[in-house]
Formats: C-alpha cells, structure tokens, sequence
C-alpha cells in the first residue's frame, strides 16, 4: 500500500507544550517521524535518553 501526501509544513510540537523538556521533545518527535523507515520503533523507544533514569 503506498500514500502520495502532499507535503505541508508543520508548526512543531513546542509551541503546543511549551513546558515539555527537551529528552521528551526529542522522543515525541522520533515517534511521529512521518517517514516510516526512519520513525523510531518500541524497543528503540525504550532506549532513548528519556527513559534513562526508569533503567
């Protein structure tokens, strides 16, 4: 199955949740990837920087 979206440039996310700190910024944005191949998977997830102190 294959999608041709126009592209259309976002706002971000910051300015949706100005007091987000900056590992979770990071992690949000490697989830929302719109890129299948380079949006981050479960197990990736899990070991971003944000969950560090959980490990």
């Amino acid at each position: 199955m294959s999608f041709d979206f126009p592209f259309k440039k976002g706002t971000g996310l910051s300015p949706h949740v100005p007091n987000i700190s900056p590992k979770s910024l990071s992690l949000m944005y490697a989830m929302i990837e719109y890129d299948p191949d380079q949006r981050i998977g479960a197990h990736q997830a899990l070991q971003h920087p944000y969950f560090q102190e959980l490990r």
